[in-house]
């Protein structure tokens, strides 16, 4: 067997993320060893892999410490603590303060363990101080909205299980740190300031491509992703191997033994992977060529798939949570997908049968074709990983590698030379800068090529990895020239998991209340499968509209928005249309007449005409949506009303699908529920509540008509509006448990058939179905 440890390592992953889905803790060593001693008797290697797999599962259970932080953090507290700073002190332009990991020692004099996550405003900072102040600590949020960023697993996944804030100065007790990690932190804080002073603009990419610090850059970022050259952002293969071949020539030249030169080189690898912080992709590089270097000193013959699995295990049996990454996931399926696929690729061109033919002139083929194919290869092989994680399928980095990895390849070490040099340097920095104005001049260009889909629900991912893997075995048996009953009967198995998507789709009404922070933003979808946004939330905040509904959407595969209904002018709610136009086909924008006079009406009337929507000024009450049981009403604002207040002025929508009803009021307040009292039947199921529970909202004449089972109000838990009022909350105490606020609940999902509702919600994580609608 030429590559005798790839097995063991795929049952490694294997038994790692089954150890992931299943927490047995110590429990998993009694298979362990039960494997074990069956290999031992047995001599049957079936057993050893076994054992593999039960390590790995081993590995990744969480060791249950009760001093551990994350234990009795119930609520937030404030206390004195004192920790050392067991990382590099990063400064963030975004939140501008300071970001450490602080390793805890105790909280208000009694001993306790944990890596806190800190965020400070204090300067001066640095890695191996052992601090003390007045402390909040907090637990980490989990996603509070559907298919949202789940930063809580984020940090589990570093051992981190607590945030902290200082509340008093940072005061520093004592220096502590091992010499290695003061060496890289220095190191790596002497290059980023050296990258500012001499690349100014170009520093942030720059500090990306060399030392794996996360662009600030969104926009760049994006197109670097729509272009489908991101690896270049992450440290790679191709950088290590940049940088070894630089390192190795110029060792050769001074030092004539080889052996010294390999185990300089190596121990230089290390460094460098130590400077950019041990992430999975630079560490499987480093490790294969520091492997492969050894491997070629003691003159072994080198297999690929060996070097490439054995530098995985050495990964996961330090560090076993990288499995579950996607920067380890990308890097090895990519590697192994060229050393084993690529090669193996024979084009069978127009007419040539013979097999010596069809190579020779794939020989003579020129080599960005080779390379396209490669690259479409690659492309094909990680869809599963892209399909689950980022919703998308991109193939234009089978024409964008072509150039921007080339470009890339002289990019860095041209950077390095330009950060080290003594002289010259200024005239290097112009070549750098014109090479990398390049690239961005070109990765802009690929990312407007038509062969990047987004937005893809996560549903295809079964049926594309079933449907690949009975395709590569039909092909296989093809090539074998086996029974052609067989292959047959392997394209229609792969065919088959695709059958899923032509079942009928439950009619079902589905409503989804985002969390947005202070604003609204809320997503109807109908039986007919029409999509209606109602408001979208505020613009740039950590849970605006990109950050929010973005990802929900892209899972559900939702790119086209038949109707965006913005309530009002207030920026809480109108904010998130920026993001919107970017990434949906609006059909329709049904605005006020009052909103036509609001400041920002000139750009956004431009916007709306240039992204070709459907303009929609509602002049009077009326129906906005007719299905066939489902109708969606617009109760206000009718013509004869005005008030000053623009809240007054605010959209509110009735719904009813059979059984359910609900009543949507924007930010109506007092003076606006009293006029549409009359008018209507507001007697409903759900309520979503007027101004995020303002006092100046909700009345009891307005309540008593409206008697909702379920309310409902937009608003984070802490605020400078100090929303939801008291007053507000009294008035709904009548509701109990069925009173969500989007802060302590996160947003809410209701599915209903008409007949009966499921709701749940994502933060407070309750799920229940109400099935007395009819009563």
């Amino acid at each position: 067997m030429k590559a005798p440890l790839f097995l063991p390592f795929l049952f490694l992953i294997l038994g790692i993320f089954f150890g992931q889905l299943f927490s047995w803790g110590l429990y998993f060593a009694i298979p362990l060893i039960g494997c074990v001693l069956l290999g031992l008797f047995t001599r049957r290697a079936f057993f050893t892999l076994l054992a593999i797999f039960c390590l790995g599962s081993l590995l990744i259970q969480k060791e249950s410490n009760p001093r551990q932080i994350g234990n009795y953090l119930d609520v937030p507290i404030v206390q004195p603590i004192v920790g050392e700073i067991v990382s590099e002190v990063d400064y963030s332009k975004d939140r501008e303060g300071y970001r450490f990991v602080l390793s805890l020692d105790s909280v208000a004099g009694v001993e306790a363990e944990g890596l806190v996550q800190f965020w400070t405003e204090q300067a001066g900072l640095k890695y191996g101080q052992v601090v003390r102040c007045v402390a909040e600590l907090r637990t980490p949020e989990s996603a509070v909205n559907p298919y949202g960023f789940d930063y809580a697993q984020y940090l589990e996944q570093r051992s981190i299980y607590a945030l902290g804030s200082n509340k008093t100065l940072l005061e520093v007790v004592e220096q502590k740190g091992n010499f290695f990690w003061h060496a890289v932190y220095k190191g790596r804080q002497w290059m980023l300031a050296r990258m500012e002073a001499r690349f100014g603009e170009y520093s942030a990419f720059l500090q990306t491509i060399l030392l794996g610090k996360r662009m600030e850059d969104s926009g760049l970022r994006e197109d670097f992703t729509k272009a489908g050259v991101a690896h270049i952002l992450a440290i790679s293969g191709l950088h290590i191997g940049v940088i070894s071949l630089i390192i190795f020539l110029l060792l050769r030249i001074f030092i004539p033994r080889i052996w010294l030169v390999r185990t300089i080189t190596i121990s230089v690898l290390l460094f460098y992977a130590a400077l950019c912080g041990f992430t999975p992709s630079v560490t499987r590089a480093v490790l294969m060529i520091s492997l492969g270097l050894w491997a070629m000193h003691l003159e072994r013959i080198m297999v690929l798939d060996n070097i490439v699995a054995t530098a995985g295990i050495i990964i996961l049996l330090i560090k076993p949570e990288f499995a579950l990454s996607i920067s380890f996931q990308l890097s090895f399926l990519a590697v192994l997908v060229l050393a084993n696929l690529v090669p193996r690729i024979n084009l069978k061109l127009g007419g040539l049968n013979n097999q010596k033919q069809t190579y020779y002139l794939c020989k003579k083929l020129p080599l960005f074709i080779n390379s396209m194919l490669s690259s479409f290869v690659v492309s094909l092989a990680t869809i599963p990983i892209t399909l689950y994680y980022f919703n998308q399928i991109n193939f234009n980095g089978v024409f964008a590698n072509l150039i921007c990895v080339p470009l890339a390849g002289f990019i860095v070490p041209l950077s390095f030379v330009c950060l080290f040099t003594p002289i010259f340097h200024l005239e290097y920095s112009i070549a750098l800068k014109a090479l990398i104005d390049l690239l961005f001049w070109f990765v802009k260009v690929f990312a407007d090529f038509p062969f990047h889909y987004g937005s893809i629900s996560r549903t295809f991912f079964l049926p594309v990895v079933v449907s690949a893997i009975f395709l590569l075995a039909s092909v296989y048996f093809a090539r074998k020239r086996k029974r052609f009953k067989t292959v047959i009967a392997f394209l229609l198995i792969a065919i088959l998991p695709w059958g899923y998507f032509l079942i009928p789709r439950d009619r079902s009404l589905r409503i989804t209340f985002f969390d947005c922070g202070l604003g609204d933003m809320t997503l109807i979808s109908t039986p007919e499968g029409k999509n209606i946004f109602v408001d979208v939330g505020p613009p740039d905040f950590v849970r605006s509209f990109k950050k929010t509904a973005v990802p929900y959407l892209a899972e559900k595969g939702i790119r086209s928005i038949d109707f965006l209904v913005l309530t009002h002018a207030h920026n809480d709610h109108f904010g998130g249309v920026w993001h919107a136009f970017e990434e949906l086909n609006i059909k329709r924008v049904v605005v006020t007449e009052n909103f036509t006079k609001s400041k920002i009406w000139q750009r956004f009337s431009q916007v709306v005409k240039d992204e070709g929507s459907e303009l929609v000024v509602l002049q009077d009450t009326g129906r906005l949506l007719q299905e066939e049981d489902l109708s969606i009403m617009v109760v206000h604002p009718a013509k004869e009303f005005w008030d000053a207040d623009i809240n007054n002025m605010s959209i509110v929508l009735r719904l009813d699908f059979r059984e359910f009803s609900a009543l949507l009021t924007g930010d109506l307040e007092k003076e606006g529920e009293e006029f549409i009292l009359p008018l209507f039947d507001l007697d409903c199921d759900l309520l979503k509540v007027g101004h995020h529970g303002s006092k100046s909202s909700s009345t009891k004449p307005f309540i008593k008509e409206v008697s909702p089972e379920y309310a409902f109000i937009f608003t984070s838990v802490k605020n400078r509006f100090h929303f939801p009022h008291n007053k507000t909350l009294q008035a709904y105490e009548f509701l109990g448990e069925n009173l969500f606020v989007t802060g302590e609940s996160g947003a809410i999902e209701i599915f209903t058939d008409g007949h009966s509702a499921h709701f749940k919600t994502y933060k407070s994580k309750r799920e229940f179905t109400d099935f007395t609608l009819d009563e």
